[in-house]
């Protein structure tokens, strides 16, 4: 069964192998580079890395809450879309991510050094995850993901089913999606809901803001330091969809480490007082970059209805030889980080050749529409 705990740990031994290496092998690795990683930043760039169990609302009471009434009036919204992907890969995370991480503690060693020590490892890995043989090919998804245009946040909610005939704004925010120039973005995103503010707070309008992905790291920082740069300026409701601010995998949260510091991001995961409603996650387990948000007033899981077809993907995999390799090919779906972190705004269909049934989990409707729309 599906374990992000048991992932953590893989990516510790990752982390362990590929250092060693470096050590050993890595002809720019020189000890006195070694010595400049201090005991201390691997404390800081791992602590609280095992994640608590927690248990989401109920769709019942999550939605209560979204749908609590504000004034009546329909929301203007402002979208925050998150990186530039092509796919989210492999499986994982996105190869350069990971090269970029190693590379940032071995900068003396070539990315191309980095990437030939760490891709047979984590094919190693990710053939367990898949439950395929030393020698079997890794699968490749059979719809390639194109990368999200600038706008796909903007269009999926345009795309709300009860946004024709609603007098909806929306002020999308536009920006690079390349998270090295995070920091620039953060101050220009403070200003562009400090100008939505002003712009629609004599009409008794709720402001929503809605942010995808590394969107939310972005929006995290900039809605913080509001009081400072832009004070009495607030939102009525924050929603965070497929968020890395408080990710379950070990790769995601070096990456987030990383990011914070070098970016000038907000260290610390809270509310922002600036959010003056509610603030509602949603994400998915298999959606390896997301995860349960503590600080949250509400979480809700979108995935959860994929376990029992998990479950018997891998029924048919173990006992059905004559399936097996279609069983393989559907795990591979089930867990694909990319078709979970696109669900947010586009939804999960795929069909199970082992099962021959198809698995729809609509996110848009049933989840994202309410709390757009129930303002």
């Amino acid at each position: 069964m599906y374990n992000k705990f048991y992932l953590i740990m893989r990516y510790i031994k990752i982390a362990l192998f590929v250092s060693l290496f470096m050590f050993v092998f890595g002809k720019g690795a020189r000890a006195a580079e070694l010595n400049t990683v201090k005991a201390a930043d691997i404390v800081g760039l791992t602590e609280n890395m095992p994640i608590p169990a927690v248990t989401d609302v109920t769709a019942e009471n999550f939605f209560a809450e979204a749908l609590a009434p504000e004034n009546g009036m329909d929301p203007v919204i402002i979208t925050v879309p998150g990186l530039r992907f092509n796919q989210i890969g492999p499986e994982f995370l996105e190869i350069n991510t990971i090269v970029n991480i190693f590379h940032y503690f071995f900068p003396n060693n070539s990315r191309a050094d980095v990437q030939r020590a760490l891709q047979p490892e984590l094919d190693k890995e990710l053939r367990e995850y898949l439950m395929l043989g030393k020698d079997e090919p890794i699968p490749q998804a059979e719809t390639p993901q194109s990368r999200m245009p600038d706008n796909y946040l903007e269009t999926a909610m345009r795309n709300l089913p009860g946004f024709s005939g609603r007098d909806i704004i929306i002020e999308p925010f536009s920006w690079s999606r390349d998270p090295d120039e995070s920091k620039e973005y953060v101050l220009k995103l403070a200003k562009h809901i400090a100008a939505v503010y002003d712009k629609y707070k004599r009409t008794g309008r709720p402001i929503c803001l809605i942010s995808h992905s590394w969107g939310t790291m972005l929006a995290h920082t900039a809605l913080h330091r509001l009081p400072e740069t832009q004070n009495g300026v607030t939102v009525d409701r924050w929603i965070t969809m497929g968020s890395p601010l408080m990710p379950g995998n070990l790769i995601v949260k070096l990456y987030d480490k990383l990011s914070v510091k070098k970016q000038d991001l907000e260290k610390r995961v809270s509310k922002p007082a600036s959010v003056t409603g509610k603030w509602m996650n949603v994400w998915a387990k298999r959606d390896l970059i997301s995860n349960y948000i503590k600080s949250a007033d509400s979480n809700y899981q979108v995935d959860s209805q994929a376990q029992p077809y998990e479950d018997q993907v891998i029924y048919v995999f173990k006992h059905d030889a004559s399936k097996r390799l279609q069983a393989q090919k559907d795990i591979f779906k089930l867990r694909s980080t990319s078709l979970w972190h696109e669900s947010y705004q586009s939804d999960y269909d795929v069909y199970l050749k082992s099962l021959q049934r198809e698995l729809s989990v609509k996110v848009l409707a049933p989840v994202v529409s309410p709390l757009v729309l129930g303002i």
